[in-house]
């Protein structure tokens, strides 16, 4: 059991669920992606370290995470995209019809999971 979960914080089973996602640093992964496209707010993970140490929740404007050098690499504004998804209530891709072939980068199976968060 993590500390957050000691003090009474709840640990998710799905991303979907997600309001806050923790992270270091920028990544493409599954979860990140979902995450992100679900409209969770994406914050650094010191963040918890806070709310641990001080029992309260502090402004999460305050921890919103930074990472230009992966905003620069993979070409994409963070607090964009995250207002993005927020406007359109997590359902970026609703309504449009998503193939994966299996050449896809990453296989099929990841890219599947982000598309069928985004329908939903």
């Amino acid at each position: 059991m993590g500390r957050q979960q000691e003090q009474g914080g709840p640990m998710i089973a799905r991303v979907s669920n997600a309001t806050i996602s923790l992270h270091l640093k920028i990544v493409r992964t599954v979860k990140f992606l979902c995450s992100l496209a679900r409209g969770a707010v994406v914050l650094r993970s010191d963040f918890i370290e806070t709310v641990l140490e001080t029992r309260e929740v502090p402004d999460a404007n305050d921890f919103i995470l930074n990472d230009e050098g992966a905003e620069k690499r993979y070409n994409f504004k963070l607090e964009r995209s995250m207002a993005r998804a927020k406007a359109n209530r997590g359902k970026l891709l609703q309504g449009v019809p998503v193939y994966c072939t299996e050449k896809i980068r990453n296989g099929q199976e990841p890219t599947a999971d982000i598309a069928v968060q985004l329908h939903r």
